[in-house]
């Protein structure tokens, strides 16, 4: 049995309907496409995300120090594409260190910059 991911699938439909289509379509039309077709690449890789985060739960913890304001750096670094053209003003306030599990920590901020992202205006 062959599983397909819906988003994945979506997505390669409306790239063989983009492609049929050709120059068939207006300009509003084709944006109509580009936003749901990159929409539904956002939902693949949020839903990636989320099934990592559970599959790290199921792992034992290895905690160490953990310096936050540089991984929130890091995670802003890491929406360099996605968030370009937006207008988005970064404050990053000092961070302290913490013991925590740094993988955990990446996986869990990322999963939760870029859905802050996603809700952000042009």
């Amino acid at each position: 049995m062959t599983f397909c991911a819906p988003s994945g699938t979506s997505t390669g439909f409306l790239s063989l309907l983009k492609k049929s289509a050709g120059t068939a379509l207006d300009e509003k039309s084709n944006h109509y496409l580009n936003t749901i077709c990159d929409s539904a690449k956002h939902m693949g890789r949020l839903i990636d995300d989320l099934l990592a985060f559970c599959r790290m739960g199921r792992s034992e913890m290895c905690t160490k120090r953990v310096n936050l304001e540089e991984l929130v750096k890091e995670q802003w670094r890491n929406l360099a594409l996605e968030t370009q053209g937006r207008n988005i003003d970064w404050k990053i306030e000092p961070l302290p260190e913490v013991q925590a599990d740094p993988a955990l920590l990446r996986r869990s901020g990322s999963i939760s910059s870029r859905t802050a992202v996603k809700y952000t205006g042009p």
